[in-house]
């Protein structure tokens, strides 16, 4: 026994250096070191979605006293996670790299979410040989992995819901109140997970299994932590929804989008391992016990609600990655019941003993699966880098303080120049979202504001570029290959012709 826990342990460790060891191999040789070398790795720390630039810019300006806002003096929810907002500011407190506070916080709370993982596989009932599996396939699964090196919240994300559910079940009101505050303030998703506890308690409280006390303690909790969230969309554009989910799809329809729902399922057999049937199935098998059931219907239910109200195609589906634990713990515990009906007394031994080598070529392909992630994600901070951050440092050298930037992607550009910018999007800048349906509109409107630089992607909005491109003269034409996070392999920076005409 002794000897098969060592063995255990050793494939574990083996596996996580190897897997750091190919990420740092990966991301120091694909990045922009070049000639700097290690001096100028800070300089250097890539990313895989300019997203994360969005976060760091929001960050730089609310700890300079700007606000909650991209463009200072206008404050604007087109950042979804005001938690991780916070923390980065937190962290700029040390060093002006949000970026790389960025990418230590996803790291660290990706450790954060294999110790809740642990912790509430215990609580459940797994058992020592079964919580471990399920603690590192969550922590070498793919895309978890990916979330953990990305410099986004998916991670944060990903903790807060194991978390909440171990506090939950744990009998701890007031932490599972603060967590589930925190939570929704990470991610405007994380509503799902307040709804199915909420609920639960409220049937708790009517079959007397739980005390009124509690829940009005954990409500006033909730309200207290969370009013930030809720009130700074409202003072801001009069809802409760940030702008940014506005922007990005968010509408309520009674028919789920069926291809998204396919999406999603296709990345989660994908990524699920122990596989996606035996989830289903654990979600049947434990369906009478209420610890179990409510991780199903958080689980099952997200992309369900995704799919309703906002189907997110983009970023790997890293909006639905909060399941993935879930599923995982779902799927070892069928296993480990239909193990402890074959074999009898004393199942864990006897099946970890003699069936060991399976298990271990399951986390080797897990980590195999994870190598071809780490080159998804070299690929796509590629894309970032340089697409960009080029395109920021052209910026930086090639206009003046009397310039005026329009772009199709600002993240980057806006946080490494320390610029205002107008988003033809309208995510940043909410006045271009109502004009979308013309792209017309969107250059007049951004010719109105004194645009004279637009850096822009010809075929995200085509009837934009061919409505414009007459007065339009290319500065530098950026390409990448292969298209990983970018949304054109071509970014494009043009100047007005005859400024002074228009």
């Amino acid at each position: 026994m002794k000897k098969n826990a060592y063995e255990f342990r050793l494939l574990t460790t083996g596996s996580l250096f190897l897997l750091i060891l190919i990420a740092v191999v990966q991301i120091f040789v694909h990045t922009t070191l070049d000639a700097k070398g290690l001096a100028g790795i800070l300089q250097s720390v890539g990313v895989p979605l300019d997203d994360v630039y969005i976060h760091c810019r929001y960050a730089d300006n609310l700890l300079a006293g700007n606000g909650y806002c991209f463009n200072p003096g206008a404050t604007v929810t087109a950042d979804t996670s005001p938690l991780w907002v916070v923390l980065l500011a937190a962290g700029g407190i040390l060093t002006s790299h949000f970026e790389l506070v960025a990418v230590i916080l996803s790291a660290l709370f990706h450790i954060v979410l294999l110790v809740g993982v642990y912790r509430l596989s215990n609580t459940l009932g797994l058992g020592a040989y079964w919580t471990m599996a399920t603690s590192v396939l969550t922590f070498i699964s793919a895309r978890l992995v990916w979330g953990a090196m990305s410099g986004m919240e998916v991670s944060l994300a990903c903790a807060i819901v194991v978390w909440a559910f171990w506090s939950y079940f744990s009998g701890k009101p007031k932490l599972t109140a603060l967590l589930l505050a925190l939570g929704v303030a990470t991610r405007p998703e994380l509503w799902l997970l307040v709804a199915v506890i909420a609920v639960d308690q409220l049937v708790r409280l009517i079959k007397k299994q739980a005390r009124f006390a509690d829940f009005g303690v954990g409500a006033l909790i909730f309200s207290i932590v969370a009013a930030p969230v809720l009130l700074l969309p409202l003072l801001e554009r009069g809802s409760f929804f940030f702008h940014s989910s506005v922007v990005q799809g968010a509408r309520t329809s009674m028919v789920a989008d069926f291809g998204y729902l396919w999406f999603a399922a296709k990345i989660l057999f994908m990524t699920v391992i122990p596989p996606f049937v035996f989830a289903l199935c654990g979600v049947y098998y434990f369906r009478k016990d209420a610890r179990f059931r409510l991780l199903s219907i958080f689980a099952f239910g997200l992309p369900i609600l995704l799919a309703i109200f906002a189907p997110q195609y983009r970023h790997h589906g890293r909006y639905f990655f909060p399941v993935i634990a879930p599923m995982i713990m779902l799927g070892v515990a069928f296993i480990g019941v239909m193990v402890g009906r074959r074999v009898g007394t004393n199942p864990e031994k006897k099946f970890w003993v003699k069936h060991h080598v399976p298990f271990r070529i399951l986390y080797v392909l897990a980590v195999i699966v994870c190598i071809r992630w780490v080159g998804i994600y070299k690929d796509s901070v590629l894309n970032i880098t340089e697409q960009h951050v080029v395109a920021a440092k052209w910026v930086a050298t090639n206009t003046t303080a009397s310039d005026v930037i329009a772009c199709h992607d600002v993240g980057a550009i806006g946080y490494l120049t320390k610029r205002p910018l107008i988003d033809l999007v309208g995510l940043v800048t909410p006045a271009t979202y109502p004009l979308q349906h013309d792209q017309k509109l969107v250059w007049q409107y951004a010719r109105a504001q004194g645009a004279n630089v637009f850096i822009i992607y010809n075929r995200l909005n085509p009837t934009f570029y061919a409505y414009a491109k007459d007065s339009l003269e290319l500065q530098a034409s950026l390409r990448v290959e292969p298209l990983a996070s970018s949304a054109d392999t071509v970014l494009s920076i043009y100047r007005v012709k005859d400024y002074a005409a228009h």
